[in-house]
């Protein structure tokens, strides 16, 4: 369960986003929160300067409240999914298709 504290937006990405570098981690997390219209006008109300480098605690709560407890699950359950062979044609390409 995550402590609801200050934290640095970079901080909180990677705890959203373990796997991804700090910098994409927080660019993740800010386009989860912009996709997600609620929450970003609740967000902007606490905090209005889109520039601020920390969310605060009250922040934090708002953005478990709406996306859950770290990390996130990503909503697409074939993002991470590969082809098997028999769902690979294995007819050449023509140059007309390309």
């Amino acid at each position: 369960m995550i402590k609801i504290q200050s934290y640095k937006k970079q901080v909180l990405g990677s705890l959203y986003f373990p796997g991804l570098a700090a910098v994409t981690g927080r660019q993740k997390l800010l386009y989860q929160i912009a996709m997600r219209h609620e929450l970003a006008e609740a967000l902007r109300a606490v905090q209005p300067n889109p520039k601020a480098k920390r969310f605060s605690a009250k922040e934090v709560r708002l953005i478990v409240t709406f996306l859950g407890e770290p990390p996130f699950e990503e909503e697409s359950e074939h993002a991470n999914q590969s082809l098997t062979g028999s769902e690979i044609s294995e007819q050449p390409i023509k140059s007309s298709e390309l």
